[in-house]
């Protein structure tokens, strides 16, 4: 009910969910998305699964989703730093065993414009190894959405002067307000069943051909 309050009532959105007959009734997966948002992404794909599946989701997330204090319950930390990076293995694995559904965003960071497309980085394949190792078939979703050209440009520029620190992540929450009042469009593919992801391929391949796979459903 928060994560729904929050799209109609705090952010004014409107849903339109494609592909909705590929969420599966039963069963554990691991629901794969590309990131254009960094905030209203989350929030949106947790009310939609959130209701589907009784709330038995966890989120991994290490952007600005981990600071909204309420939906810090169903919320896995990323972080690959200090003392808290084996708390933060430890937590991810438990999530991955566990019957909640997972959602991730494989790309760690929002979507930047490359080339005069919005696009994620690279995908990490700690999503392909996970799900493979919990038996965890691989839902794939593309989100349809982007911030605004000051967001980008402003990260273009960081990263055209060499600065290696993501700075423009203070103006994720900015960017989340300024997409208020909008109409997203969500498409979930099929499922893609763990056993899918053998030998022939690296895990980082095959976290590459579902990120391909993903943007061939915009």
């Amino acid at each position: 009910p928060f994560m729904r309050a929050l799209i109609e009532k705090e952010f004014n959105l409107s849903l339109q969910i494609k592909g909705e007959e590929n969420i599966p009734v039963g069963g554990r997966f691991t629901f794969a998305s590309n990131h254009p948002l960094g905030g209203l992404d989350g929030i949106c794909l947790s009310a939609i699964l959130g209701e589907k599946y009784d709330g038995k989701i966890q989120y991994l997330v290490n952007d600005v989703l981990y600071y909204i204090d309420p939906l810090k319950p169903i919320f896995v930390p990323i972080n690959k730093y200090g003392s808290q990076a084996k708390e933060s293995a430890r937590a991810i694995n438990e999530a991955y065993a566990s019957d909640n559904q997972i959602i991730t965003f494989p790309a760690g960071l929002c979507s930047r414009k490359q080339k005069g497309e919005i696009r994620d980085s690279e995908w990490m394949k700690s999503f392909i190894i996970k799900s493979t190792e919990h038996k965890r078939d691989i839902i794939p979703i593309y989100f349809a959405g982007k911030n605004s050209n000051f967001f980008y440009n402003f990260a273009n520029l960081r990263k055209a002067s060499g600065m290696k620190f993501n700075i423009e992540l203070i103006y994720l929450p900015g960017e989340m307000f300024k997409n208020s009042n909008q109409s997203f469009t969500i498409t979930f593919g099929r499922p893609i069943s763990w056993q899918m992801f053998d030998k022939s391929k690296t895990a980082s391949e095959w976290a590459q051909q579902v990120k391909d796979l993903v943007y061939s459903m915009a």
